[in-house]
């Protein structure tokens, strides 16, 4: 069994740390606590898309899609939570509709130089489930 969870690529509404901080922490306004965890990563060869949803949810979604060009990648947050109950309630928070697949998330570290090294860290990723057929998508330009 792990001791430490295993990262999590996050983007969207995710970002929002008032949001994050009450998925992981219960309250809102423990943002302190939640934005040493993140670090900011890419993950190449996704692209970000639009979930089209009705009336029963959110009307925009940002989401990862595989597949789309090696050369293309999501900008956002490598999370790195502390316990397995903070991965559990990101879990729970995102529900049945996502499905987790590994990545290989790129770190943005810069040197005290200036330059960017890239340090590669096996990671997890929401995506769209897309056995589930009642969403459309839409593409973010």
């Amino acid at each position: 069994m792990q001791s430490h969870p295993r990262p999590v690529f996050i983007n969207g509404t995710l970002c929002i740390l008032p949001l994050l901080a009450r998925i992981m922490t219960g309250d809102d306004k423990r943002i302190n606590e939640v934005r040493p965890l993140l670090r900011k990563a890419d993950v190449h060869g996704y692209k970000l898309c639009q979930l089209n949803v009705g009336r029963d949810g959110p009307s925009e979604s940002p989401m990862p899609e595989p597949g789309w060009r090696a050369s293309s990648a999501v900008h956002r947050y490598l999370l790195s939570p502390k316990t397995l109950s903070q991965l559990c309630e990101l879990h729970d928070f995102m529900g049945a509709g996502y499905k987790i697949v590994p990545v290989a998330a790129a770190l943005d570290n810069r040197c005290s130089t200036g330059n960017i090294v890239d340090d590669v860290v096996e990671a997890e990723m929401y995506v769209w489930d897309e056995k589930i057929k009642n969403f459309g998508y839409g593409y973010f330009r």
